[in-house]
């Protein structure tokens, strides 16, 4: 019985790691993933009693990556508009990318997202 037990420990572990590693990838495609990553770590303290991880611990996190969001859109913003682009085209891309990862969701979850904003922002900078 015992073996049954470390077998479905060792199996947990691996589950959660490739929970992490994927989360940890839809960083890269512009998912989110710093919050999905923040949702793990509260599911990990609520199981574990907040012992290894404290709330302080993951409103720290959460500043951090509320901090991460706001620069990514800050530079991006001023990035495009240094390249020429009008201020019309910007909030109108931004606008664009929003609703078209909301519809997109709602069609197909993440790919459409992904496929929806791509598309929304698309058609708002082409637009605007």
């Amino acid at each position: 019985m015992e073996v049954l037990q470390d077998i479905g420990q060792w199996s947990g572990f691996v589950l959660w790691s490739m929970v992490l590693i994927v989360a940890s990838l839809f960083v890269y495609l512009g998912l989110g993933g710093t919050f999905i990553i923040i949702g793990l770590a509260l599911i990990h303290a609520l199981v574990t009693g907040f012992d290894p991880i404290s709330w302080t611990l993951l409103l720290v996190l959460l500043g951090i990556a509320l901090l991460g969001e706001l620069i990514e859109f800050v530079v991006g913003t001023f990035y495009v508009a240094k390249k020429g682009a009008s201020k019309l085209g910007v909030g109108a891309a931004f606008a664009g990318g929003l609703l078209g990862a909301i519809a997109g969701n709602g069609v197909v979850p993440v790919v459409g997202a992904v496929l929806g904003s791509f598309a929304g922002a698309f058609g708002g900078a082409v637009l605007g």
